[in-house]
């Protein structure tokens, strides 16, 4: 189902799009590191990823493309994500018993406090959005 909402700003059209990528091809890499230069690299992957498309009204507009998703051609678009999305995996490397009980409860936010708690600093934030097609919900 084509779930598109018309929104006038000034004279502008914009047409929203809720959109989700293809299973398992979103991810986030986060390094920190601490004072002793020890670096803790967290992935999170998540089962299913996506929000809204906000795209500015255009006669040359080719949507498939954009769904297609070969050269991440919606990133030249607004994206919000959907904070509904909440099923993820966490892994953390190297592995370190600390933070063996919430990497097992999946608690990304518990996780980056008891980082920041033990002195890690957060040292590079990178999502990676791997080829796969977006699908209109």
């Amino acid at each position: 189902m084509l779930s598109m909402i018309n929104n006038k700003v000034g004279m502008m059209d914009k047409k929203k799009y809720e959109i989700i990528f293809s299973k398992g091809s979103v991810s986030r890499e986060c390094i920190y590191k601490d004072t002793s230069n020890n670096e803790i690299l967290i992935e999170v992957h998540w089962k299913w990823y996506g929000g809204t498309l906000i795209v500015k009204e255009d006669k040359n507009l080719d949507l498939d493309i954009i769904l297609m998703n070969k050269n991440s051609e919606w990133k030249k678009h607004e994206f919000i994500f959907d904070e509904d999305f909440t099923d993820i995996e966490i892994f953390i490397e190297p592995e370190n018993d600390s933070y063996e009980d919430i990497v097992i409860e999946q608690d990304l936010g518990l996780l980056e406090e008891k980082l920041s708690d033990d002195g890690y600093k957060l040292l590079s934030d990178k999502m990676i959005y791997e080829e796969g097609k977006i699908q209109i919900v």
